[in-house]
């Protein structure tokens, strides 16, 4: 059994408190405000292009792709974007050489580590 790490102070300016690696590196309070802030900056489905006509294409695609690429063998739920886009107008937003059908717990999985590899974790 390794030991622990060592705590690390939140990284906001400031706070004294000493959080886990597993705290993404903000103390509760600071960690929920990053996140509202996140979520605010990041737009509803709608303004990132998820409409109807998404929604429609959506159904489409699952319906010829039903089966998770991962290789797990589960149902396909969700639409992963593999080069992340920008919004409906990116070229890639339809592309279908761009998307894979993935249960939610896999499409979780892609997205952070898509989101990890680009913050360089």
């Amino acid at each position: 059994m390794s030991p622990m790490a060592a705590r690390r102070p939140c990284s906001a300016p400031g706070c004294p408190l000493l959080v886990n690696k597993g705290d993404r590196g903000r103390c509760p309070e600071h960690r929920k405000a990053y996140n509202r802030q996140d979520t605010r900056d990041r737009g509803s489905a709608s303004v990132r292009g998820y409409d109807n006509r998404w929604y429609t294409f959506r159904m489409m695609y699952l319906r010829e792709h039903p089966i998770c690429a991962c290789g797990c063998g589960q149902a396909a739920q969700e639409i992963h974007h593999i080069q992340p886009v920008k919004g409906a107008n990116d070229p890639g937003f339809y592309d279908e050489a761009n998307l894979m059908a993935l249960t939610k717990a896999c499409h979780s999985k892609f997205t952070m580590q898509a989101l990890n590899k680009q913050r360089g974790s």
